[in-house]
């Protein structure tokens, strides 16, 4: 009998790592560096591409809000290969698209394959990996988002004209994901072997759910100083230029890499101490964004913080919740992750506001403080035991 190359765990993490690198490093991120050229060629105003932005952030809430269930349900090959199939047709579809409704439909299906991308990997790493690797196949799949800002922020700065070769070439990538989740990814998870059972407690009659939920919609309301207001401010304050801001995200995404290690270090460190590093790291990151103007190194630390503490944080969430919810892991993986873009779109409304109101340094400041009181928090003893180690 001839021996695998690859263990079944690693060919799962791999494709997860892909995966999420597709849904959400070249689908959700990469949309907004091609935005200008989209808008010129699809004669959009300022208002149309706002509208047409927010069904990529409408998709992706969409499909969270069901993906557990599905997950749960049909089992992790069968979500993974739909979010991953969502991926192709809808970066196909925005490739051939001359009109803006139907370029705006198709960017919202692409949009919805990351809502369906993690729930079932996290199901799927359960299955196939060994339990003292899970949480490190779990954060390096997390930070797969890294790898594919890496790959469309240098495509979208020289190759910007061509955004339609670029979709479609994102398509492509999209496609042999979609045949590796087929392949390596189990049929069914440690819930969905047993959907016919009791109906389980709904996610907001769980308490240990709650303090997750509340981090992480605190994370993404600070967040946004970053994904949404960052290139603003680094244009106002520090005079950045669009080639420049481009190789700002390309460093965010790059410094994400050793987010993978989020495992590692909530073995060495417990929950508690890497909940509030990282919280107190954001809030270094944000105070050199609003001292761009001061020097050109305080953004390039401040970008590469971010990078790093994003991912980190991001993978806390997914040990945490996997502790606190261990018999439903799609379910509250699925919620953490609503959680985060929920608290961007608040983010975002209280940045715009305070920047018009108060001014950008002022808000900024508004905004350490926010990170300040989310490193107060203390997550529970018995959630910060419960992490499996690390090998």
């Amino acid at each position: 009998m001839v021996r695998p190359i690859l263990s079944r765990g690693t060919a799962v993490t791999i494709t997860g790592f892909a995966l999420i690198a597709v849904t959400y490093g070249l689908v959700r991120f990469s949309y907004g560096q091609f935005m200008p050229t989209i808008r010129a060629e699809l004669d959009l105003t300022e208002g149309m591409a706002g509208v047409i932005s927010s069904a990529l952030f409408l998709g992706n809430c969409a499909a969270l809000l069901i993906a557990a269930w599905a997950t749960e349900r049909f089992g992790g090959r069968a979500v993974a290969t739909l979010s991953a199939t969502m991926a192709t047709v809808g970066l196909m579809g925005m490739a051939i698209s001359h009109d803006p409704l139907i370029f705006a439909a198709w960017l919202m299906l692409a949009g919805s394959s990351a809502g369906f991308s993690m729930p079932p990997l996290v199901t799927s790493i359960l299955v196939t990996v060994r339990e003292e690797r899970q949480a490190m196949a779990t954060t390096i799949v997390n930070a797969g988002t890294g790898v594919g800002i890496m790959i469309s922020g240098p495509i979208a700065l020289y190759f910007t004209g061509l955004w339609r070769f670029s979709f479609a070439g994102f398509a492509a990538l999209a496609l042999v994901t979609t045949l590796a989740t087929l392949l390596f990814l189990p049929k069914r998870g440690p819930v969905a072997e047993a959907a016919n059972g009791p109906r389980p407690e709904p996610i907001w009659r769980v308490s240990a759910a709650y303090p997750i939920l509340a981090s992480a919609f605190l994370f993404g309301v600070v967040c946004a100083c970053f994904w949404t207001f960052g290139g603003e401010i680094l244009s106002n304050i520090g005079g950045w230029t669009s080639e420049g801001l481009s190789w700002f995200w390309i460093l965010i995404g790059t410094a994400g890499l050793a987010g993978a290690g989020a495992g590692a270090c909530v073995q060495v460190l417990g929950i508690r101490t890497t909940h509030t590093f990282s919280y107190l790291m954001v809030a270094a990151a944000i105070i050199l964004l609003g001292l761009a103007g001061e020097h050109w190194a305080f953004p390039l630390i401040a970008g590469v913080l971010f990078g790093v503490l994003y991912i980190l944080q991001t993978g806390l969430y997914l040990l945490w919740g996997l502790k606190a919810m261990p018999d439903r892991p799609a379910t509250i993986v699925a919620a953490a992750f609503f959680m985060l873009p929920l608290g961007q779109v608040v983010g975002s409304v209280l940045m715009g506001y305070g920047m018009q109101w108060l001014g950008t340094k002022e808000t900024l400041f508004g905004f350490v403080i926010l990170c300040l009181m989310g490193a107060l928090y203390v997550p529970s003893e018995r959630s910060q035991s419960a992490i499996p180690q690390t090998a």
